[in-house]
């Protein structure tokens, strides 16, 4: 349980043309610290990019909507820092996952 991101990240990644160093922050659901922690170390991405403002343990996790406050938080945060692309990844459940890549069309160039 869990554990599609693993799988959703890189599949998204590739259908951008894009590499997980291209990303500037991620938005990975922390269903379980185990879980996080498990497909941070597969996927290899550096903890600097992930969840900069917290997880779902520690910002919430509400049913139905997780993806919804992960892009709204991812978002705020490429701003914030004046950044261009953002990837969100939640797990389904029954180990399916979900991603999405997003762009900062309000950076300025």
């Amino acid at each position: 349980m869990g554990i599609g991101p693993i799988a959703a990240i890189p599949k998204a990644l590739a259908q951008a043309g894009l590499t997980r160093d291209d990303i500037d922050v991620y938005e990975i659901n922390e269903a379980f610290a185990s879980q996080f922690a498990y497909c941070v170390e597969q996927l290899q991405i550096s903890i600097d990019k992930i969840n900069p403002n917290g997880s779902s343990i520690a910002l919430t996790h509400p049913l139905g909507m997780t993806g919804v406050r992960q892009v709204v938080t991812g978002l705020t945060e490429l701003r914030r820092r004046n950044a261009d692309i953002l990837c969100t990844s939640m797990c389904i459940g029954s180990g399916m996952g979900a991603a999405g890549i997003f762009v900062n069309e309000a950076r300025s160039h």
